[in-house]
């Protein structure tokens, strides 16, 4: 069994190493049906990922559930190229493939730790996916949705206040709330409905009244992320906000302001929040708060020292000597 694990380890190697590789010479100069191959080639390459990956799973453990979700796994694959095939000519096969990929390892290591927790995220994957082939049309149908500019920064707003003020704080921020035992964390929601209003706010007036508008709003979902201590997500909304104003203004200086605020708050964020000061201080010397905040990362460190640069082979290492 060590063996096969062993061998099966350069496998994965050589096999991602070629997938990435394609995924370059993807952008040569070459015909449609090059380029179509070139798609379906590395859809196999996911597939032999997935049937690599579980079936060493299923020898080491023989459990009947992997053999199911790794046939589950394989129809997904399928039909998810199928589709945006067939509905989306002209979208990228490439970049589906690539996510059919990430997803694929995803898989085989929540598998690895836990089956059941692997096909609960599955069915989440699978539910997404029909979700994401149907959102380009309703975009495309539904041409109120460009009007909604308002109702957008409400929900945003109102979401984001429910977890402020219900949410149960962990490692230090409000994430999420629980309700009837499934755990909702809304930052993900507002995240699109936050783009929206943007957008649409953007699309219709750039002058200089409609940006500080429309800046103004979107500091109020950062503040109310950051009086909740979700200091990463306020990040993602922050730059997200900067590029979507300098692709709508095309002003540089716009993002070169904001790039010197967001330098400016995360200083501040260091002074403001002890558990801002926690992770930096564990970043800097992981193995002087060992015992506290420094533990993950030592861990993980340990990890890598154990498994050296090619790892210990899928089944062989610790992962639950990390938190």
């Amino acid at each position: 069994m060590q063996i096969l694990t062993q061998i099966a380890k350069y496998i994965f190697i050589i096999l991602i190493l070629l997938f990435t590789l394609r995924n370059y010479t993807y952008f040569r100069k070459q015909t449609e049906e090059k380029k179509s191959n070139i798609e379906t080639q590395q859809l196999v390459k996911v597939f032999f990922f997935n049937a690599l990956g579980f079936g060493i799973l299923y020898v080491r453990e023989y459990k009947a559930e992997l053999l199911v979700l790794m046939v589950g796994i394989f129809v997904y694959s399928a039909c998810t190229f199928a589709l945006y095939k067939a509905f989306y000519p002209k979208s990228s096969l490439l970049l589906v493939t690539n996510m059919l990929m990430l997803l694929a390892v995803g898989f085989v290591m929540i598998a690895r730790i836990n089956p059941q927790q692997a096909l609960k995220q599955f069915i989440i994957a699978a539910a997404s996916t029909v979700i994401a082939l149907l959102v380009p049309v309703i975009v495309r149908k539904l041409k109120i949705l460009s009007r909604l500019t308002w109702l957008y920064a409400f929900v945003g707003l109102a979401a984001l206040g429910v977890v402020m003020v219900m949410a149960v704080a962990s490692g230090g921020a409000k994430l999420s709330i629980e309700v009837a035992g499934i755990t909702i964390q809304f930052s993900e929601l507002v995240k699109i409905t936050f783009v929206f209003f943007i957008a649409a706010k953007l699309s219709k007036d750039t002058s200089r009244m409609s940006v500080v508008v429309t800046t103004v709003i979107a500091f109020a979902h950062i503040g109310i992320l950051i009086v909740s201590r979700d200091l990463g997500t306020a990040a993602v909304f922050f730059a997200a906000y900067l590029v979507m104003l300098l692709v709508a203004t095309r002003k540089f200086r716009y993002a070169v302001v904001g790039i010197m605020g967001g330098a400016a708050g995360s200083v501040a964020a260091y002074y403001l929040f002890g558990h801002v000061r926690q992770r930096v201080s564990a970043w800097r010397d992981p193995f002087a708060v060992y015992e506290d905040e420094g533990y993950q990362i030592v861990q993980g460190l340990f990890a890598i020292a154990a498994g050296g640069f090619f790892g210990t082979g899928l089944g062989n290492g610790s992962p639950q000597t990390i938190p």
